[in-house]
């Protein structure tokens, strides 16, 4: 429940995109590949920073972080969310793929499945190496309960911003 805002900011985002009740609305939005809506980036970004900002501030207190851990965290947590964030984005694409490829009633390429295949394993190393190298890096300067209060409300945000997904598809 801690995190039920950002279900609120989730949910919001593509409603606020619609316009409001009495004043024109503009054509429907489009649903681009993976999921996004054209015209919402600079909205999903301002949601998305404010979720950050919001996370941080949680774990600050939370974990109480002195303000020069605070400083240190801050920037490290937006460098390693960016790599995560991109590694999510590529993970995503080759699942598109794969799925494309896998459709009902057409011939699948073996070779472009193969491949497909190699590149979510190497996502899969991906993520396990940065994982190690988040963990180290946090360790500079947290202690290790300090870092495993970090993956644990970093993986309670995911699940829950998953779940809210989840919802909005139903």
């Amino acid at each position: 429940m801690r995190y039920l805002w950002l279900a609120a900011l989730v949910v919001a985002a593509p409603l606020s995109a619609q316009g409001q009740p009495g004043q024109p609305t503009q054509s429907m939005p489009r649903v681009l590949p993976g999921g996004a809506i054209q015209g919402q980036d600079s909205l999903a970004a301002t949601l998305r920073q404010r979720v950050m900002m919001r996370f941080m501030e949680t774990y600050r207190i939370q974990a109480g972080l002195t303000d020069q851990q605070f400083a240190r965290f801050r920037r490290e947590m937006r460098r390693t969310f960016e790599e995560r964030a991109a590694l999510q984005r590529r993970q995503r694409e080759l699942y598109l793929a794969l799925e494309g490829q896998m459709r009902p009633g057409v011939a699948a390429d073996a070779d472009s499945v193969s491949r497909l295949l190699d590149g979510l394993e190497q996502a899969q190393q991906e993520q396990v190496d940065q994982f190690k190298a988040e963990r180290k890096a946090y360790s500079a300067f947290l202690n290790p309960v300090q870092v495993a209060q970090l993956v644990l409300a970093w993986q309670r945000l995911q699940q829950q911003v998953q779940q809210v997904l989840q919802r909005r598809r139903f």
